[in-house]
């Protein structure tokens, strides 16, 4: 439950409990995996991860895949972080499609792969990757990722309207989901209803008041082309459109 907490203070004890993990047993795969991912998520949650970090999820996520070459979800959290802080995400995409057909029906390989193919891989496949993984995990404590994951999807595919359908379900899943209201207030703001794209960001901006369009664009900028900038540029145009500040 640390690792899926979203506020500095939990992120901290989830790394400091997953490195505390691996001292005392470096082969373990999973903890190595885990470890790699918390740090990614400094990045992905928090104010962006720190050299050190970025480097030190590296070597964990390497490890993890030398210590459980067999094991699809530790193939495919490793595949996440070697794309979000290495660049590679050639090896990602190979990664993952390895993982996902030796687990087909595992939620989180099933969303780590939906993740990577939405932002630079096959649109489509991503957005149906997130679904079936809802569909396999209705009341898991974090469908409300998935339901959000679905409606960013719906969002770089011009889908306004199910773009919002989908991040109100993961609003009422749960309130505290920022990705959910980005992707509500840019939705909202293509649809021109602005109105409620306004009110978007004050939820927004109620639960995150450091959130900026240029701290969305930095965490982008993580994610290579081919198609990352083009499917980005529509959230941020209409979290711009919404009213985010600059």
């Amino acid at each position: 439950s640390l690792f899926r907490g979203t506020s500095p203070q939990v992120r901290a004890e989830a790394i400091r409990l997953l490195e505390e993990s691996v001292r005392r047993d470096p082969g373990f795969a999973t903890g190595l995996a885990y470890a790699a991912w918390a740090y990614e998520r400094q990045e992905t949650f928090g104010e962006g991860a720190t050299p050190v970090e970025r480097a030190r999820a590296l070597q964990l996520a390497e490890a993890a895949l030398t210590a459980g070459p067999d094991d699809p979800l530790v193939a495919a959290i490793s595949g996440l972080v070697l794309m979000a802080f290495g660049g590679q995400w050639q090896r990602c995409l190979a990664i993952m499609g390895d993982a996902l057909a030796a687990n087909p029906n595992n939620a989180t390989v099933q969303s780590l792969t939906a993740f990577c193919n939405m932002m630079f891989g096959d649109l489509d496949l991503g957005r149906d990757l997130f679904f079936r993984a809802f569909q396999n995990s209705p009341g898991a404590l974090d469908n409300y990722e998935l339901l959000v994951g679905v409606g960013l999807a719906e969002l770089f595919r011009h889908d306004y309207e199910a773009a919002v359908a989908w991040s109100l379900r993961s609003v009422a899943a749960n309130g505290d989901w920022l990705a959910a209201y980005w992707t509500l207030a840019a939705a909202y703001a293509h649809l021109g209803r602005m109105d409620e794209a306004r009110a978007a960001v004050a939820a927004m901006l109620e639960r995150a008041p450091h959130l900026r369009v240029s701290s969305l664009i930095r965490n982008g900028n993580r994610f290579p082309q081919p198609h990352r900038s083009q499917r980005h540029d529509v959230l941020i145009d209409g979290l711009r459109t919404a009213g985010l500040p600059e």
